[in-house]
Order: structure tokens, then sequence, then C-alpha cells
């Protein structure tokens, strides 16, 4: 006589792998990864504007990537992915027909991250004939928005340019006996 048993096979246990786009937008749809099996991650990125992505990881917060799109996830859990955003900020210094500007400074910002506060150069450029005034962002203002040693908080690259007065001199030499 045979003995005939019923064997029960659980079904492959699934944990939901989402995406969140973190402030920008496109972010791929769920996939779902079984137990024991290896998920290519979708290799969708979203965009954000004037940002860099740079990859996914569990934190929204952090400044690394700890997976790329396309990559493997061989975890057996449910896991969040938020986007990680980069974006360099440049100042850049124009003597303005002066010499000698400020070297550029560069702040990168992250993720939730709007704008950087920059410490205006205290070092001034110089041109024969002329006082340095301040910085404008106006190529040919007479209106002074930054001075040296100044804070600047810019939420994207900006060049400042120097603005300058003519120093005057009198055409007429006046003569006292």
């Amino acid at each position: 006589a045979r003995s005939v048993s019923n064997i029960s096979i659980p079904a492959n246990a699934s944990y939901a792998v989402t995406y969140d786009a973190n402030g920008g937008t496109g972010a791929p749809s769920s996939q779902t990864k079984y137990n024991g099996t290896a998920l290519t991650l979708s290799s969708t990125k979203p965009t954000r504007e004037s940002y860099d992505f740079i990859g996914w990881n569990t934190s929204s917060t952090t400044t690394t990537a700890t997976y790329q799109p396309g990559g493997s996830y061989t975890g057996n859990a449910a896991l969040k992915l938020y986007a990680i955003w980069k974006k360099d900020i440049v100042l850049t210094y124009d003597a303005n027909d002066g010499e000698n500007p400020p070297e550029n400074q560069t702040a990168t910002i992250y993720n939730a991250t709007t704008d950087a506060t920059f410490n205006i150069s205290t070092l001034e450029p110089t041109r024969p004939g002329f006082t340095f005034k301040g910085w404008s962002t106006a190529p040919n203002s007479t209106a002074v928005e930054y001075q040296p040693g100044e804070e600047a908080t810019l939420s994207d690259s900006t060049t400042l340019y120097a603005v300058w007065l003519a120093n005057e001199c009198s055409p007429f030499l006046e003569i006292t006996e």
C-alpha cells in the first residue's frame, strides 16, 4: 500500500521596494522583491531642476547613495528608497574692468537644502583711478548690494561684479599767495 501525504509549500514571501523622489519628480513605480532572489532595482532616474541625482538611500537626509539605478537589492525585507540630490552653488567674483578679483567660492547642498550661505571675500580688486565700493549682481550697477565680509545667502550660482567710483581730480590748481 502506498501512503500519500500532502506537502504544503508556502508561497515565496515577497517584499515591497518603494521609491520616493525626495523633492524631485518621476520616481520609479514600486517593485516586488521575492525572498532569496536578488532584485534588479529600477533603472528609472527621477529629476529635479538644477540638482544632480546621485542615487538612492534609505534616509532622505543623507548625502551619499547606497543604491544606484539598475543595481541589485538582495535583502529580504521591505525597502523604501529616497532620491539623493546634490547641487553645487558657485559664487564668482568679476573685477569688472579691474584686476585681482577674489577666488571663486563653491558650496555643495543636498536634498531639502535650497540655499547656501557665503562669506563675501574681504580681498578687494584693484583698478587704477577708481575706488572699490563693493559688489553688485549687475555688471553696470552703481548700487552696492554686498560689502566684503558680509554674508550672502544664495540659491543659485551667482556672479558678483565690482562697483567702482572714479577718483576725482580737480582740473584747476588753486594758487594762493
